[in-house]
């Protein structure tokens, strides 16, 4: 029995298993609607999207295996125009193209977030205008202005608050409470 074992592990040391796919530095775990994080150039061309934009343009695999910013996560609890204003620019400092953009966006939601992603047929996932319009319908301004001006009317200082972060949070609740009011009105009833 100990020769068998012995011989087993002679061969599994001497043989060498070819793959298309680059063995990982560290082991990466694998979750439902999750994408692995790439560490490396080498790692992301074996992504489907990598490859397709290489057939597109050899030159933008490396492109965006470099991006110039990655986009910060988005649950659901921040401001959804914030986040959106702020995708947007980091999308044309990278040079995406709307099937990168839904890519990208759709890997950057966590939480309540992630779950408007779950809620999706597999294609309105990778078409960034549904998905933008699914995300701004659940976290927009739009859905809260009610709530906003109760908030708004309701907002006392709290103890040990100061007056700028008070004039602060009043300005914003006015700003969601009154979107669609010119920015002078809000201006001058915060």
């Amino acid at each position: 029995m100990l020769s068998l074992k012995a011989s087993l592990t002679s061969m599994t040391e001497h043989t060498e298993i070819k793959t298309n796919r680059p063995t990982p530095k560290e082991p990466r775990i694998s979750t439902p609607m999750a994408t692995p994080m790439y560490k490396s150039d080498e790692d992301w061309t074996h992504h489907p999207l990598a490859q397709s934009m290489s057939a597109r343009d050899p030159a933008s695999t490396s492109r965006v295996g470099n991006l110039v910013r990655k986009p910060n996560l988005y649950d659901g609890q921040t401001s959804w125009e914030a986040y959106y204003a702020q995708f947007c620019i980091i999308a044309e400092m990278n040079g995406w193209d709307d099937m990168e953009k839904a890519s990208f966006l759709a890997t950057s939601l966590k939480g309540t977030a992630l779950q408007v992603l779950a809620n999706l047929s597999n294609d309105r996932r990778q078409d960034y205008r549904a998905l933008v319009t699914a995300l701004a319908s659940r976290f927009g301004t739009s859905h809260r202005t009610g709530i906003s001006k109760v908030k708004f009317k309701n907002r006392v200082r709290q103890r040990d608050e100061g007056l700028p972060a008070l004039a602060e949070d009043i300005e914003r609740l006015a700003r969601l409470a009154y979107a669609d009011a010119p920015p002078t009105i809000i201006d001058t009833s915060s």
